[in-house]
């Protein structure tokens, strides 16, 4: 199984070198594969090498025709001007509403190929699947926008009026357009309707919608650097699952389909979310080989998820948060044997209590700090700074966030099913505004963010590894020179 883990984790740098389009990568690939292969004394060490090759060729692939959609959208864009121009395409993601506007993926084609856009435009009703004739205007995005809607394979941005769209008919595939959008739907209208304007952190935090959530509250979110906190990822599913898991202790047979059925119909009707789908995928291999084979690491999931992704679409490794997501949950899954220590505290129940809930605040600290230096150049790279107080603030704001989350299901249910008791949702509103006041006060009095050189990521990570290999080492010598200074400084 080890040996297996290896070459997953090598064909899923294959694709990530072959979507790079970096030479010195994909070298180092075919040499990793070789050397597994040689020191499993495998005779098939060739076709490993081969499958490697196969793997970065595909991510290469992925990666020369969206540079050739991206030339084709530049091209009519220049020769469009300021114009507008027609366009004929499905709605291929689900909208997001707010009151800055709608976006949403639009598939169209242009100069015979079949390429992406990010609409952005007036309110108006836009739904999954929907066949639109638009007159837009092709805008010039910025390097960050750019970066974004690449790991969502966009290639270009173009704005439009909503008298300038006209619906022909729908399309897209029928169970997400019959069943899994309404969901959505649903669930961001009800929550709209039971909590009104203090809806945009519930929202967001349930279907990753952000549009609804003022901009000086996401100001200070990126301020504080929790960012991570509201993506929708593992937290999100891991919250759901616990739920799942107390509710089926009295049917544990069903527990595991349980699970995962409710995991689909929630990543299924949240939408395309490269974070989700990782999550997704993961959970999903760790229930199948729990319950068919035998329990799986999840170091080890978390590199099949990764590959199964890249396979279907090499260009999400792209995508920000979903390098954020996996960079964060290969430490957390890293560290977390090394944290988790059972109680030994004596006494009363109460002192047992306050002595386990320390010492779990500790190890949530120490692995948020652990989180916050590893993705350091990942930060650094895209956003170009770092927050000082993203340690302490994931501690603090953790637990508030993941009630609203909590709170965010009933309510939806309940509304639908008890109209005439609107207490929940005002229940949940006051701590959604509660808790987005609080983000507000501690953004402001927060340093901001600093800039600091990107470093070089192969000297970088060289130098955690060599780190985490001797930190037994490092950790005495450190007590020793702690022991040495102290009665020195004493004298």
């Amino acid at each position: 199984m080890q040996g297996v883990a290896a070459v997953v984790w090598i064909l899923t740098l294959a694709v990530a070198a072959g979507v790079a389009r970096r030479l010195f990568l994909f070298l180092i690939v075919i040499a990793s594969v070789g050397v597994a292969a040689l020191v499993r004394r495998r005779p098939s060490w060739l076709f490993l090498i081969l499958v490697a090759a196969g793997a970065a060729a595909l991510g290469a692939r992925a990666s020369s025709n969206y540079a050739r959609d991206c030339e084709a959208v530049e091209r009519m864009s220049a020769v469009a001007g300021a114009a507008n121009v027609t366009l004929d395409g499905i709605v291929g993601g689900f909208p997001q509403s707010g009151p800055q506007g709608t976006t949403f993926d639009f598939i169209t084609r242009i100069e015979g190929r079949r390429v992406c856009l990010v609409v952005r435009g007036e309110c108006f009703d836009a739904a999954y699947g929907d066949r639109y004739l638009l007159r837009a205007r092709f805008t010039h995005p910025t390097a960050s926008t750019r970066s974004f809607i690449a790991s969502r394979g966009a290639s270009g941005v173009v704005r439009v009026r909503a008298r300038d769209v006209t619906r022909l008919g729908c399309g897209g595939n029928p169970a997400l357009r019959a069943v899994f959008w309404p969901l959505h739907r649903f669930a961001r209208t009800r929550l709209s309707r039971a909590m009104g304007s203090d809806a945009g952190l519930a929202i967001g935090m349930l279907l990753g919608e952000r549009a609804q959530m003022d901009e000086p509250v996401r100001n200070a979110v990126r301020r504080l650097g929790i960012t991570h906190l509201l993506a929708i990822s593992g937290m999100h599913l891991t919250t759901l699952a616990g739920c799942v898991l107390l509710a089926t202790r009295l049917w544990p047979r069903g527990r595991s389909m349980t699970l995962l059925a409710v995991l689909t119909i929630y990543t299924l009707s949240v939408g395309n979310i490269e974070s989700l789908t990782r999550a997704y995928v993961m959970a999903a291999i760790l229930i199948a080989t729990h319950t068919v084979i035998r329990p799986a690491r999840p170091i080890d999931a978390l590199a099949k998820a990764l590959l199964m992704m890249a396979v279907a679409s090499p260009l999400c490794l792209r995508s920000v948060g979903l390098q954020l997501s996996f960079a964060a949950t290969f430490v957390v899954l890293l560290m977390l044997p090394h944290q988790w220590h059972p109680s030994t505290a004596d006494g009363n129940r109460l002192k047992r209590w306050s002595v386990a809930a320390m010492k779990s605040l500790g190890a949530a600290f120490v692995m948020s700090v652990a989180v916050e230096v590893f993705i350091a150049p990942l930060q650094l790279h895209h956003f170009h700074v770092l927050s000082v107080a993203g340690p302490l603030a994931t501690v603090v704001f953790f637990f508030p966030l993941t009630v609203v989350l909590l709170a965010a299901v009933p309510v939806v249910a309940l509304v639908c099913v008890f109209p005439a008791q609107e207490w929940p949702g005002h229940l949940l509103g006051s701590l959604s505004l509660a808790t987005t006041h609080a983000i507000q006060v501690c953004g402001r009095i927060t340093p901001g963010p600093f800039h600091v050189p990107e470093p070089n990521p192969w000297i970088y990570y060289g130098v955690l590894v060599a780190g985490w290999r001797w930190r037994c080492w490092l950790r005495d010598a450190a007590k020793r020179a702690f022991l040495v200074w102290v009665p020195r400084r004493r004298r």
